[in-house]
């Protein structure tokens, strides 16, 4: 396996297949600990380690790198998949319409506990070393920022081949 992706002989099983990339819905990340996060930022393309569990590192940490996790790009261009109106990388509206509800369930039934109508992704990039990047999916809004690390209502989403 490559991080948490499974494969079964020797193809990557898909959650999600989309602009040719493989996307596997990992759910929550288990953090990591700054000393865990310090040993493998190398590794894992990590500039900045975060001082407490950091659930961002824990989803580079499972997808097996930055360059395994989804840009802000991309996650716009899932985005735009998903509702009725085009998402630019940061784009934050509002009062738009799902239109692809089977692709919104598909994300939204991978948090622990789906008691929110929204849910959030982590991106490939971290802002500092007590941020990264998400974007966030509501039913009628799509808002990309910075969040803390340690938050753990963000969904870790491996891209692969």
């Amino acid at each position: 396996t490559n991080g948490n992706v499974k494969k079964v002989a020797d193809r990557t099983v898909c959650d999600i297949e989309f602009n040719d990339n493989c996307w596997t819905i990992l759910g929550e990340p288990t953090p990591v600990t700054n000393a865990e996060c310090e040993e493998h930022k190398a590794e894992w393309g990590i500039k900045n380690c975060y001082s407490g569990n950091d659930y961002w590192a824990g989803a580079v940490k499972a997808c097996g790198g930055t360059t395994k996790m989804p840009t802000p790009d991309q996650l716009a261009q899932l985005a735009t998949q998903i509702y009725d109106q085009t998402i630019g990388k940061t784009d934050n509206k509002s009062g738009l319409k799902i239109k692809d509800q089977t692709l919104f369930d598909a994300l939204h039934a991978k948090l622990p506990t789906a008691t929110s109508s929204w849910f959030y992704v982590w991106s490939s990039e971290e802002y500092n070393s007590n941020d990264a990047y998400h974007r966030g999916f509501g039913t009628t809004t799509s808002r990309y920022n910075n969040h803390y690390r340690d938050y753990s209502y963000t969904l870790a989403v491996c891209l692969g081949d």
